[in-house]
């Protein structure tokens, strides 16, 4: 995986099927298979990206350019599953990925079925994810064009 506009939106896409539904608002930072130009109020989507949207319903609303705040809360989710996903799987040796894919989400699922601290529970998470819009069951393609002119 790279952070190509494909790979990117095939990323969002599994997340989209690993949930089971849609949200009302994606959330990306402003790497450049989301955004094509930041700006701190008004970035500008990469058209195929506003498109894949388009196909399912949802708004992107990426994160402001220079401002940590509106961060924080993903950073803290990277370094949670990195620590409790992550960090075990890389003690192993996997031969293939599939392998490794099921390995992944073996851990997803024990770490997501954990108490969370707090008054949120697994049950709150379930409610969360009950809250978003049903899975469209046509998947998104990818689509390119190329523009040429013919000399004079």
């Amino acid at each position: 995986m790279s952070q190509q506009k494909e790979d990117f939106i095939a990323a969002c896409e599994n997340t989209l099927h690993f949930i089971g539904g849609v949200p009302a608002a994606i959330v990306p930072d402003n790497l450049k298979a989301a955004v094509t130009k930041s700006s701190r109020y008004e970035p500008t989507l990469n058209e195929t990206f506003e498109d894949f949207a388009d196909h399912y319903g949802t708004t992107i609303l990426p994160a402001r350019a220079y401002r940590p705040r509106d961060k924080a809360l993903v950073e803290g989710a990277v370094k949670i599953i990195y620590t409790k996903v992550y960090a075990p799987l890389n003690k192993h040796i996997y031969h293939s990925l599939s392998e490794l894919n099921t390995a992944i989400r073996q851990a997803l699922e024990v770490h997501n079925s954990q108490l969370l601290k707090g008054a949120i529970t697994a049950g709150n998470y379930s409610l969360k994810r009950s809250s978003a819009r049903p899975w469209h069951r046509c998947r998104y393609c990818v689509t390119s064009s190329k523009s040429t002119s013919m000399p004079g």
